[in-house]
Parts: C-alpha cells; structure tokens; sequence
C-alpha cells in the first residue's frame, strides 16, 4: 500500500481516502475561509499536526450573519 495514497486520491483519481478532500476541495475551502476571516465572519486555528488540521468556527458578527440569513433560508424553502 506504500505510496497508494497521493493527496487522499489513488493515481487515476477515482478512489479516495475516507476523510480525504479533493485538494481543489480544499483550496476552495481556503479561498471562501480566507475572505470570510477578513471580513470577520470567521475565525480560523491552525494545529500543528501531521496531517494538517485547521478548524473554522464562527465569531458574533459570523452568528449574527447567520441570524439574519435563517428567515431568508425559511422564505427560499417555501418559495422554490
């Protein structure tokens, strides 16, 4: 199994290691995470650990965002 696993996806792509993300996955995730802890809505911890781990959680401007956004949610269900 040695060198099976490549950035969780086997050479052709088509199988992954469970808990694995795509690293297009992950690039978009650091891309939305980055704009999303500038603009304070999130925080974002870095561990140092092999494998990397990085945990997003929200701050009060990202909860009360979310506040706001939960009628809108509401309404989108029962509309479309």
């Amino acid at each position: 199994m040695a060198g099976r696993w490549q950035d969780g996806a086997t050479g052709t792509g088509t199988a992954r290691r469970p808990g694995a993300y795509h690293c297009g996955v992950d690039a978009a995730i650091e891309v939305i995470g980055g704009k999303w802890k500038a603009d304070g809505i999130v925080c974002r911890e870095e561990f140092g650990e092999v494998p990397p781990r990085v945990e997003y959680a929200p701050t009060a401007r990202g909860v009360a965002l979310n506040e706001g956004l939960v009628p809108l949610g509401a309404w989108a269900g029962r509309t479309c």
